[in-house]
């Protein structure tokens, strides 16, 4: 498998977050779809050879990219401390655009935020405060805030957040 496939494909995985179909990244990719599943393939084989803190998945003709099981319980202990440390700026920023203009894409967020938002959306989604939805109109999976989020502001609905309405209709500027 050439390189630049491997390394496109492998970061393809990394960044999802998600299982993947052969379909879909050679849609991504442009090339042939059974090009893509050997590729998937073979990159799957060497995780499985490979002393490593990631794995490859695969589940029939979906493969996912995860932390190798060998790492569960420093895993564990770190993901139980990030539930409960407090929210960042950042991610209290993130929250508030994604509670005022969600749902919304990563792409979106990233704009209106000017950063990559990929670590604290992981952050936000772990915490159990915002979710994912998909928008079959777009293919696209979209950001929005959790029924616990509202149930930690005691709000029956994001529209009763303050000045909402002035807020989720503002012109960003962008």
């Amino acid at each position: 498998m050439p390189n630049q496939l491997r390394n496109q494909i492998e970061a393809l995985l990394f960044i999802s977050g998600c299982p993947l179909k052969a379909k879909k990244i050679a849609r991504i990719l442009n090339i042939p779809a059974p090009a893509a599943q050997t590729a998937l393939e073979t990159l799957y084989l060497e995780y499985l050879n490979k002393n490593s803190g990631l794995a490859i998945l695969k589940n029939q003709d979906s493969y996912e990219m995860t932390t190798n099981p060998d790492a569960s319980q420093i895993i564990q202990k770190f993901l139980k401390k990030e539930q409960t440390a407090e929210l960042t700026k950042p991610s209290l920023e993130t929250l508030t655009v994604i509670a005022y203009r969600g749902p919304l894409t990563k792409a979106e967020l990233d704009l209106i935020r000017g950063v990559n938002s990929a670590l604290i959306l992981r952050n936000l989604s772990v915490k159990g405060l915002i979710e994912e939805i998909f928008d079959a109109k777009l293919k696209l999976e979209k950001y929005q805030v959790s029924m616990e989020f509202l149930k930690c502001l005691g709000l029956p609905n994001r529209e009763n957040l303050p000045d909402f309405d002035k807020l989720s209709k503002m012109e960003l500027g962008i």
